[in-house]
This record gives structure tokens, C-alpha cells and sequence, in this order.
């Protein structure tokens, strides 16, 4: 084993040697190589090992930190929804039994709130909470950060800014006062303004609606749906259907972050001009199942 516990490396009198994912046992080297030692460097980056004609070998073992596979230590993993927090620090899954909290510099877990199938996980724009919709309904959930040489973090009483339960995908705007909410039960979207007293501006109807997207203003929303059909713009303000977007099946919608093009995906891709609303591109994709794919 490597210093670091997640590499996995023999040699073999079949003249091989190999290094393996010790957690998932995925090969990944296979090389001629047939010897008596093998020995990791301190800092993992080398390893060494004698031949058995007495000659020495030295693999070069280059780190890949642009991509690591996270093993959540629950046997009910499937969820729906993650969130880096604001200084990339902490990454939050949304599994099917709850909220669980990554350190992404260690890559291991840091702590597990149970919640039954939170759709969408949304950090603050301030870091001080954290937004989550799903069977629970809308919740606001207030966040202690772990101070230096802490290790804990508090996940407060979570705050119910709506009742509904079954609730689905959540937009927010940059600084996340604004929130539009998939009510897929109820065949709505929902457009919260926390800066203000009142209840939410329902959007709909839309039959289906699962997907959501807010402009860079939150003054325009859009829904896609799970097996329904066409995406749907509208007016926050009042709640005014502005458009309909052709979809011939589940749709996933975004925004640009200028606001100025909307992406829609099902079974193609297409950009629209958010001033005209007119298509701007349609580019092909490879379609292997129902889910539409999901764009960001």
C-alpha cells in the first residue's frame, strides 16, 4: 500500500506488475515487471522496486488533483444534489438519506444530517447557511463553520420558509435572496424573495415541472420538466407566462450567466436569445436514456 492508503501495488511471477484502486480494486497499471520488493515514496509520488535480474526501476506516480472519486461510508448513496461551499472548501452531497459534508483538501467525510431526499443543496451567498428543498419542503438551515484548528461544524434547527412537501430542483440568484423552486406535485414552480414579507409568486401551470432556472436578474424564469413537454419562461414579478420553447421531452433548462442565453437540454441542445427569445443554436446529442442531460 501506498502512504496514503488508496493504492494497491504487486508484482507478480507471471511478470507483471500492477497498481490498483485499493478501494474500488479498478486496475490501473498493468506493466512488464517481475522482482522481489516494491517500496512508496514518503510523499507517494515514486515507487521503487528491484528486478529480478537485480536491476533497480523507479515508476513515476503523478498526482491527479483535478479529479477524486468521493466513497460516501453509506450504504444509501443514490442522491440528487451537491454544492461547494463558498471558499471551495467543503463540498456538500445531497444523498438519498441525508446531507453530508466533505473536506476537499482531506477528501473525507466531516459530518451527516438526516434528511429524506434533499433535491436541491444550495450554500448561501454569506456562508452562514445553507438552502435545501425535497420531500422536507423548503428549509434554511443556519452553518458554523469549523474555526482554525476546529474540526466541528454545527449544522443548526433548520428555519421552514415553505411547508409543501415534495419539492424538487432549486434555482438561486448570486446572492441566493432569490429562489425558484420546482413544485413538481402541484405542476408549478415557486419564486421566493426573501429580501420580502409575503408568499411565494406561483408560476404555472407547467405539467411536469422538475428542472428550474433563474436569470442573472431573477427577473426571468424557466422550467423544464421530467417527462413532460416544452420548457416555460416567465415573469417573477407576476408570475406572467412570457413563452413557451419546444421540447419534445424532459427538459433541462440554464441560463448564461450574463442572462442573456438560455440553454435548453432534451433531445438535443438549444440556445435562445433571452431578448427575442428566438433560437440561437441547436447542437446534437447522444441520447441512451429518458433523464435529459443535465448542463451547467
Amino acid at each position: 500500500f501506498n502512504h496514503a492508503g488508496d493504492l494497491l501495488a504487486t508484482l507478480s511471477w507471471d511478470g507483471t506488475l500492477r497498481l490498483s484502486d485499493s478501494r474500488t480494486g479498478a486496475l490501473l497499471l498493468n506493466e512488464s515487471g517481475m522482482g522481489y520488493q516494491l517500496q512508496f515514496r514518503a510523499d507517494d509520488r515514486q515507487l521503487a522496486f528491484v528486478h529480478a535480474d537485480a536491476r533497480f526501476s523507479l515508476l513515476e506516480l503523478a498526482p491527479q488533483p483535478a479529479f477524486h472519486t468521493l466513497h460516501s461510508p453509506s450504504d444509501h448513496t443514490g442522491g440528487w444534489s451537491l454544492a461547494f461551499s463558498v471558499d471551495s472548501r467543503y463540498l456538500l452531497a445531497g444523498e438519498a438519506t441525508g446531507l453530508r459534508f466533505w473536506d476537499t483538501r482531506t477528501r473525507s467525510p466531516l459530518a451527516f444530517a438526516p434528511l429524506a431526499n434533499p433535491h436541491s443543496v444550495i450554500f448561501s451567498a454569506d456562508g452562514r447557511s445553507l438552502l435545501t428543498s425535497g420531500d422536507a419542503g423548503l428549509l434554511r438551515w443556519p452553518l458554523t463553520w469549523p474555526a482554525n484548528g476546529d474540526t466541528n461544524l454545527v449544522l443548526g434547527n433548520p428555519e421552514r420558509l415553505h411547508s409543501a412537501t415534495g419539492l424538487v430542483n432549486t434555482a438561486a440568484s448570486a446572492d441566493t435572496r432569490r429562489l425558484l423552486v420546482a413544485d413538481m406535485r402541484r405542476e408549478r414552480a415557486l419564486f421566493f424573495d426573501l429580501n420580502r414579507e409575503g408568499p411565494p409568486v406561483p408560476l404555472g401551470p407547467h405539467p411536469g415541472a422538475h428542472y428550474v432556472a433563474l436569470s442573472a436578474d431573477a427577473r426571468v424564469a424557466a422550467t423544464g420538466t421530467w417527462k413532460g413537454h416544452e420548457v416555460k419562461v416567465w415573469s417573477t414579478a407576476s408570475g406572467q407566462l412570457l413563452t413557451n420553447l419546444p421540447a419534445p421531452a424532459s427538459a433541462y433548462v440554464a441560463f448564461s450567466p450574463d442572462g442573456r442565453c438560455l440553454a435548453a437540454s432534451s433531445d438535443d441542445l438549444r440556445l435562445y436569445h433571452t431578448t427575442t427569445w428566438e433560437l440561437a443554436r441547436r447542437l446534437e446529442l447522444k441520447r441512451a436514456s429518458a433523464w435529459p442531460k443535465v448542463i451547467a
